[in-house]
């Protein structure tokens, strides 16, 4: 059985939420304060490791640089 990965890649994420618009603030929220069980918004196509909260590592507005930087992808 193929090991899933633990996150998807940033062109994947790229592609699935361009061209929504509350995509950059969802995304934000989702690296800042990580995602638990209840939001595995890539069910099956990564491990089911939930991603911590980064709030400690990245400033809101390093977050939503690095988010504006993969929806260009």
């Amino acid at each position: 059985m193929p090991v899933m990965p633990p996150a998807p890649a940033w062109n994947d994420i790229a592609l699935r939420y361009r061209g929504q618009p509350d995509a950059e603030d969802k995304l934000v929220t989702s690296v800042v304060h990580g995602s638990g069980p209840d939001y595995r918004h890539w069910q099956g196509k990564t491990s089911d490791v939930a991603m911590p909260p980064n709030v400690v590592e990245i400033s809101e507005g390093e977050a939503r640089a690095l988010v504006r930087w993969i929806l260009r992808q």
